[in-house]
């Protein structure tokens, strides 16, 4: 999906995240059977909060600090935070390219470590300059990259088992904006570092021992908006993309937008691969995109899930003129927003009141 892009290495950082709990404790002013009564009411009745178990990533963006989070092979700076624009808190991601730019000037958080899952929910708030025209071709920008459990803490995106891509596209003209979701597993395709004979020929139905997205054929009735299979020294790389309507016009990209973005693995039949994956993209909780039929993998890894999440805007062909892109109040959940939260039962104490 991308070439020339390198990414530095740096020592690895793992980071769990923290479960927290909170509990109330019974007033001082309870005693004897008045204490046993409270104490009754509140461990039938009370719904303690407890962090959600479905919940994968948090992110506020209030400040610059984003190895003691979590993240790790960053490079943002303090300027990769802004406190004037800003969704909810005290600050958001800030994403400034200059004229040329194929990255943000003030760094990127970079890589997050997920627990590996076959479906996600990435939700988060978006919202552009007034002058914002995206890379002004039918590529880029890049903004968020989720790589799977088989690729390499520090791997770049662009060759690898499988790369998920969300994004927005604002064409040449740069007027309108698409919401995006693409895919490369170029590591998948045969020969993928051999440049002669050609990798191109249908494979589905065939062997399970092959790409798909864009070298070895269609796995009907996956139905991307365009593929692609293309050589870029010293691998075969492919592409596939999936295309909403156009929802962003000049009237409405500088203010701020929901979005989420639904992902789900397709399933495995027997070894063999079934085109029941989802892409599905909401703006401010408006369905505006479904893909029900998408292929992330075969046969050939029926258990390979997304496990590295990673946020590096990115313009390949470098930015037609100085913009900047915020994002703010990141969430990414194993399952739907507004419904992972789930609490223990509470403790049935029965006995006699005296």
């Amino acid at each position: 999906m991308e070439t020339g892009r390198q990414y530095r290495h740096s020592t690895e950082l793992e980071l769990p995240l923290q479960a927290r709990s909170k509990f109330t404790k019974p007033p001082s002013m309870f005693s004897g059977p008045a204490a046993f009564l409270f104490l009754v009411v509140l461990l039938t009745f009370a719904t303690p909060s407890f962090s959600s178990p479905g919940l994968l990533l948090t992110e506020h963006f209030d400040d610059s600090s984003f190895a003691s989070r979590g993240w790790y092979d960053t490079d943002a700076t303090v300027s990769s935070v802004s406190t004037v624009e800003k969704y909810a808190g005290a600050g958001s991601y800030s994403c400034a390219f200059g004229v040329g730019a194929t990255g943000c000037t003030g760094g990127t958080p970079k890589r997050y470590l997920i627990t590996p899952s076959e479906e996600l929910y990435i939700t988060y708030y978006v919202k552009r300059s007034s002058n914002w025209t995206g890379s002004g071709s039918i590529d880029h920008p890049h903004i968020f990259y989720i790589l799977s459990d088989l690729d390499g803490n520090y791997d770049g995106p662009a060759v690898n088992y499988l790369t998920t891509y969300i994004e927005e596209n604002w064409g040449a003209a740069g007027t309108t904006g698409v919401f995006r979701v693409s895919t490369q597993d170029s590591k998948n395709i045969p020969g993928y570092q051999v440049q002669t004979p050609s990798p191109l020929q249908n494979r589905v139905g065939v062997t399970e021992n092959r790409d798909v997205s864009g070298c070895s054929g269609r796995l009907i009735p996956d139905s991307p908006s365009s593929v692609e299979c293309y050589w870029a020294s010293p691998t075969w790389r492919n592409g596939k993309r999936y295309d909403s309507s156009a929802v962003f016009t000049s009237g409405n990209k500088s203010a701020w937008h929901k979005v989420t973005t639904h992902l789900k693995m397709n399933s495995i039949s027997n070894g063999i691969a079934v085109a029941d994956g989802k892409a599905e993209l909401w703006l401010d909780d408006v369905l505006q995109y479904s893909n029900t039929n998408v292929a992330y993998r075969t046969g050939q890894h029926p258990t390979m899930k997304w496990k590295q999440f990673v946020l590096s805007p990115y313009i390949g062909v470098g930015s037609p003129v100085a913009q900047t892109i915020w994002i703010d109040e990141l969430n990414i959940s194993d399952s739907p927003p507004g419904t992972s939260i789930k609490y223990p039962q509470p403790p049935v104490i029965r006995g006699v009141i005296p």
